[in-house]
């Protein structure tokens, strides 16, 4: 065999080595995306199921505030007069003039 043959054949295997150590290397970098996403995806599904769960508590304590303020008789608000306004209503001029 001459020189250039043997150069030859080892770039042949240089180059064929190289392919399989980047080969390796991307299948390595595509698992440890695969499992990137993987986790991300687990993350979402729970932050989403946690979402609902409070959505539904808070609909629950929503009906409960509901059905009490309904039942619960509410007092009107103090509200402050304006200053030499007339205070008294129909029914107590009314009264107040008999």
């Amino acid at each position: 065999m001459t020189n250039f043959q043997q150069d030859v054949i080892k770039l042949v295997i240089d180059k064929a080595l190289l392919g399989v150590v980047a080969a390796v290397f991307g299948y390595y970098l595509s698992r440890l995306l695969e499992n990137h996403r993987a986790k991300n995806a687990h993350r979402l599904f729970v932050v989403q199921q946690r979402i609902e769960s409070m959505k539904a508590m808070l609909a629950l304590v929503g009906e409960d505030h509901k059905w009490k303020g309904t039942a619960a008789a509410r007092k009107p608000a103090n509200r402050i007069s304006k200053p030499g306004a007339d205070t008294l209503t129909s029914t107590t001029r009314r009264e107040a003039s008999s």
